[in-house]
């Protein structure tokens, strides 16, 4: 507080330069205030560059700092990435190697990286997706294959439940060294269509065994989503 103090007796205009380039530099990495960004028929390229902004400050720190409230954990060590359009482009910006702080050049050179997903996120004629990837564990090669996923929730005043427009489930589950009691993990991944996803207040992914009747259940709200 001194040394603030300090600085504003000798030279105003110096911390008055330095305080203004911290609120510019929060504003450009810094996730948008609207929960669940709205990323479907054609979207802005502010939203675009927002994304990619968002994606590469967090580099260096960690995959679940990335994610943030779109990283859930549950039963049985089960875990949830919840990929929205907009993570999904922050998620490559923020493996793509380009500096936590880019300048324009560096945007520039995103714009080409990305340009087959810029390109279908600014289509509106495509329809876009909301992800949830989810980590399980079991005890068997391919007991991955065997479990389904859907939602049920609450959106605009009625009970809703949605069914995925595709599911990916891994055929072979890798050995896995962290859950001695459960050797083998796949990574099984629900697609919703964003529309839909986006009519939703409070909802629960739901994964279950359909082998074992084993059921996780994932609580979410889109006021906590990017």
């Amino acid at each position: 507080m001194r040394t603030i103090l300090s600085l504003w007796r000798q030279c105003p205009a110096a911390l008055f330069s330095a305080l203004l380039g911290a609120v510019v530099l929060l504003l450009q990495v810094a996730p948008p205030a609207r929960a669940l960004v709205y990323m479907d028929k054609a979207v802005p390229q502010k939203e675009i560059d927002t994304a990619i902004r968002y994606g590469l400050s967090k580099r260096g720190q960690g995959f679940e700092s990335l994610l943030d409230k779109n990283w859930k954990e549950g039963r049985y060590g089960a875990f949830l990435n919840v990929y929205t359009p907009f993570m999904q482009l922050a998620a490559k910006a923020y493996g793509s190697g380009l500096p936590r702080k880019p300048t324009q050049e560096d945007l520039k050179t995103a714009y080409k990286l990305f340009k087959r997903e810029i390109r279908f996120l600014k289509d509106p004629q495509t329809t876009k997706h909301v992800k949830f990837s989810v980590a399980l564990y079991g005890d068997d090669p391919r007991f991955g294959l065997t479990y389904r996923g859907w939602i049920e929730g609450v959106g605009r005043g009625k009970e809703t439940v949605l069914q995925p427009a595709k599911s990916v489930r891994q055929r072979e589950a890798n050995r896995s060294e962290f859950n001695l009691n459960s050797p083998y993990e796949v990574i099984n991944s629900y697609y919703f269509k964003f529309k839909d996803i986006n009519n939703l207040d409070d909802y629960r992914f739901i994964i279950e065994d359909e082998a074992s009747g084993r059921r996780v259940e994932f609580p979410i709200n889109n006021q906590q989503l990017l």
